[in-house]
């Protein structure tokens, strides 16, 4: 009776162990869940306020138009090849659109500027949004993030910075 028991979970068993793991292709290199108290790690110009979500009890960041929020990173990035387009810039907003994403030079680096969608407000989606290539003749370090709205309030949660590995690595 205990071995047709075992036998019969094992294969969802082995799904949950799967679920605990994350993608191997698939590396976070820095994230904000907005999930601490306040928005002091950021340099904020404009009307940039920490907000809830439709989840009780958990937060975003809300940027009024002309909003922007800077973060700092400290991300070095490599590649085995000419170039290397296996970089994003990954999160969820109510901002309909796809946006822009540019890197521009900084002294030391590059800073990653995200333009927010303006098409509408809608339901929270996930957006991913790729780096152009990156000439890694060079180590590149990824040293700002930016976010900026334009002409919507725009509510941004579980914002990523992600690189490809395994299989999708240059």
């Amino acid at each position: 009776m205990v071995r047709h028991a075992i036998r019969a979970i094992a294969p969802v068993l082995v799904l949950i162990a799967g679920c605990g793991f994350p993608d191997a292709d698939d590396i976070i290199q820095w994230s904000d869940d907005f999930e601490t108290p306040d928005l002091s790690t950021w340099s904020i110009t404009g009307d940039v306020t920490r907000v809830t979500t439709y989840h009780p009890g958990e937060h975003a960041m809300r940027l009024a138009p002309g909003g922007r929020a800077t973060h700092g990173l400290s991300i070095m990035r490599t590649a085995n090849g000419e170039f290397d387009d296996g970089n994003w810039v990954e999160f969820s907003t109510d901002c309909e659109g796809t946006g822009a994403l540019e890197l521009r030079a900084v002294e030391g680096g590059f800073a990653l500027e995200v333009e927010l969608g303006s098409r509408a407000i809608g339901e929270f989606a996930r957006h991913r949004m790729n780096l152009p290539p990156i000439d890694s003749s060079n180590p590149v370090w990824l040293s700002e993030l930016a976010l900026t709205a334009t002409t919507l309030a725009c509510r941004v949660d579980n914002l990523q910075v992600r690189i490809a590995a395994g299989q999708y690595a240059y």
